[in-house]
């Protein structure tokens, strides 16, 4: 289950010193069945949970000193839907939602990786799983 709160980390936390608190919980065969961490930097907060045990639930909150931001379907974003990504001010207790236009989400990921592929950038590969390796080593 660490390489969800991994992924999470790396893709908020980039080059930024955190900490964090996890919570994991295991089922009667030691199997990780859910994983809960909150991750804090000096200015953001990401409180994540994962679960096997759970109903699908698929948002992401990131919250700041004055505002937090949840962006539903964060995971798997329905091709034909709109990305919605909601801006809540905690002083004014006002919220707005900002609208990104329709995308394939998984189309754009693998796009990125056969351009990778075609430049010969192979690099890029090492460096995200030394990344993911060090991140997931830390918190697991």
């Amino acid at each position: 289950m660490s390489s969800y709160g991994t992924y999470m980390i790396k893709n908020f936390f980039n080059n930024v010193r955190f900490e964090y608190k996890k919570i994991t919980h295991s089922n009667v065969k030691n199997l990780s069945n859910n994983f809960k961490i909150i991750v804090k930097s000096k200015n953001i907060t990401l409180n994540s949970s994962f679960s096997f045990n759970a109903s699908y639930k698929n948002y992401i909150i990131i919250s700041l000193d004055k505002y937090f931001y949840r962006i539903d379907y964060a995971f798997s974003p329905p091709i034909n839907a709109k990305l919605i990504v909601k801006k809540y001010d905690k002083i004014k207790k006002k919220g707005i939602n900002i609208n990104f236009k329709s995308q394939n989400a998984f189309y754009t990921y693998f796009n990125k990786i056969f351009n990778i592929i075609k430049r010969k950038r192979y690099s890029f590969f090492y460096e995200e799983i030394e990344k993911t390796a060090k991140i997931k080593e830390e918190i697991s």
